[in-house]
């Protein structure tokens, strides 16, 4: 591989030499080391963003660069980390599993896929097909001022390709399940490519947990294409252990007419930041993002999202939520773009916070960019507490404060749930929440 001098910034500096000993570690096809070594040297002249980046400003990322991150060197026996209790519920579903970065065949289920459907992870892929990733791979990811998504670019590790031919609906959920099974200091960068062709329909579950106590980073980027008149459902959890780091990126590109609902759930991670980038291919299209965010301790949620209506007819709704205790950070950056000469456009945008504590900080950023005359838009956010009035309401019914309080957490967060379009997910979150007293509290575990 050719060696290219690069300037580092500071915090960029033990990467390059963590490169060096990825790029060492074998051979791959020219085109992926390219690429890896454009993002890297990219990376190396940007540099990692800083709060002087308006998009990064609440967010402390100094506790995930300044660490001194290493690659998983190997992969457990899938037995030994008991990862039944996780699929259990699935109902049927097709599943790719990867533990640590590695693909765990024995744990993934990918037979009785319809005619013309490819399941496979993409390790698989880059041996067999690569030129079907060389095409698809990374076609509208914004990278040149994203440090974390130049870092996946470089680092990009095993991950899940799923292709649904035209006109073929999926009857069954395909989940993609990443697991950390404690290995630390390490490093994963998974990168998912789903491309749903014309007329065409599936529903994707996108899961991150961890089994204990870890200090770890997850460095996701998904990539989705939902083609002319198809449609897409999305589901992700993301349930780190809440000692870890956690950036995740998702793209979704839609062509004319396409629909998609994205439901992002996230209870886990020290620090974690879910973004959300929905572009339109072509006029007609329908895109609901949906979030829920629940943290506490003195843990941080950034979510970010940004609807480019660039074609005309265009209609998204964004409905985030965030329940914070303790001294917990939640934040939400909602953008929505309607471009110049666009017509029928209709978004909407609402954010709404629930504060279990006088402690919890929740930063809230609507906007509205606006160059066209012909669109109905409209944006509101709200933070608060409980309702006094409701909670003595429940109370002088003979409920206790600790059900009252859990059950008027569960009404807030309940349209976002209903919006999980797996039903076995939705069940499984709904069982979450009736188990936990006090639910707005604690974070949501695997095992309970």
């Amino acid at each position: 591989m050719t060696e290219t001098t690069i300037n580092p910034q500071p915090t960029v500096a033990p990467y390059l030499a963590l490169f060096e000993s990825l790029a060492a570690a074998g051979e791959e096809p020219a085109w992926i080391a390219a690429r890896r070594r454009s993002a890297i040297a990219r990376l190396g002249e940007l540099g990692f963003p800083t709060s002087r980046d308006e998009a990064w400003k609440y967010t402390r990322i100094a506790p995930i660069v300044e660490a001194a991150w290493e690659l998983p060197e190997w992969a457990p026996n899938p037995e030994q980390l008991d990862l039944e209790r996780f699929v259990a519920w699935e109902d049927g579903a097709w599943r790719l599993a990867f533990v640590d970065g590695v693909f765990v065949p024995e744990f993934s289920r990918v037979d009785d896929l319809p005619e013309g459907t490819l399941l496979a992870p993409r390790s698989e892929l880059l041996a067999e097909e690569p030129q079907l990733l060389e095409e698809l791979e990374g076609r509208h990811v914004e990278y040149a001022a994203d440090g974390f998504k130049l870092l996946n670019a470089a680092f990009a590790g095993d991950g899940a390709f799923l292709r649904v031919p035209r006109g073929q609906r999926l009857e069954r959920p395909v989940h993609l399940l990443f697991v950390h099974s404690g290995q630390q200091p390490v490093m994963t960068s998974p990168r998912n490519l789903i491309e749903i062709e014309d007329g065409g329909a599936a529903t994707v579950v996108e899961r991150y947990v961890g089994l204990g106590a870890g200090r770890y980073f997850v460095n996701s980027q998904t990539e989705v294409y939902v083609g002319r008149n198809a449609d897409f459902v999305h589901d992700r959890i993301q349930r780190d252990d809440d000692t870890a780091f956690h950036i995740g990126n998702l793209e979704l590109h839609l062509d004319r007419d396409a629909r998609c609902s994205s439901t992002a759930i996230s209870v886990g991670a020290l620090i974690g930041r879910h973004e959300v980038r929905q572009v339109q291919g072509g006029p007609g299209t329908t895109c609901r993002l949906n979030g829920l965010f629940v943290v506490d301790g003195d843990r941080v949620s950034d979510n970010v999202v940004v609807v480019d209506h660039s074609q005309d007819q265009g209609h998204s709704e964004q409905l985030y939520k965030g329940i914070l205790d303790d001294r917990a950070l939640g934040i939400f950056n909602g953008s929505i773009i309607a471009e110049e000469g666009t017509r029928g456009t209709e978004a909407h945008q609402t954010n709404k916070n629930l504060l279990l504590s006088d402690t919890a900080v929740a930063e809230t950023r609507p906007q509205l960019e606006i160059y066209t005359d012909e669109i109905a838009c409209s944006h509101g956010a709200t933070v608060g507490q409980l309702d006094g009035e409701q909670l003595f309401y429940l109370r002088s019914r003979g409920i206790a404060a600790d059900q009252a309080r859990a059950m008027l957490t569960h009404a807030f967060a309940a349209d976002v749930i209903d919006r999980v379009g797996s039903a076995a997910t939705r069940r499984r979150i709904e069982d979450h929440l009736a188990e936990r007293v006090a639910w707005g509290r604690v974070a949501i575990t695997e095992e309970s």
